[in-house]
């Protein structure tokens, strides 16, 4: 029994160890894999962001266009980023980009959000030149709260 006890807590250990090194939650990590798998082309438009994005049925309110949900529940700025290269290595028709509000929320200083939107931009405006980009707002009744 003693023996079963001390496997259990090394195991709990471990879990909490790993829990505590990832950078990014297990459905963000599923769905940027999926994602990365899932082809953009140059007919495509694609909203990227957090559960607003996540949470809309892009497709079915634009039924004629080629629209791709790439929102992930719970993302940051420096999330989208990290995740752009299967986005930008499509090159698509244009991008939206709403994302900012849980940055807000974890305390993340203003002056970092703005950095890493600026590297989102960049990076589409230098591997996807013709992309035409649209930043969406965040909503600002949810900024002024932290304020």
């Amino acid at each position: 029994m003693k023996r079963i006890l001390i496997i259990f807590f090394a195991l709990s250990l471990t879990q909490v160890s790993q829990a505590q090194t990832q950078k990014y939650s297990t459905f963000y990590m599923q769905r940027a894999s999926l994602f990365s798998k899932l082809p953009i082309t140059p007919k495509d438009i694609v909203f990227i962001g957090n559960s607003i994005t996540n949470g809309a049925e892009w497709a079915e309110l634009f039924p004629q266009k080629h629209v791709k949900n790439r929102g992930i529940s719970g993302d940051t700025s420096e999330g989208v980023y990290d995740r752009l290269d299967p986005v930008v290595k499509g090159k698509p028709a244009k991008i939206f980009i709403l994302i900012g509000i849980n940055d807000i929320s974890r305390g993340i200083k203003v002056e970092n959000i703005v950095m890493n939107m600026r590297r989102i931009v960049e990076k589409i405006q230098t591997e996807s030149p013709k992309t035409k980009i649209y930043i969406q707002t965040i909503p600002i009744s949810k900024c002024l709260k932290g304020i």
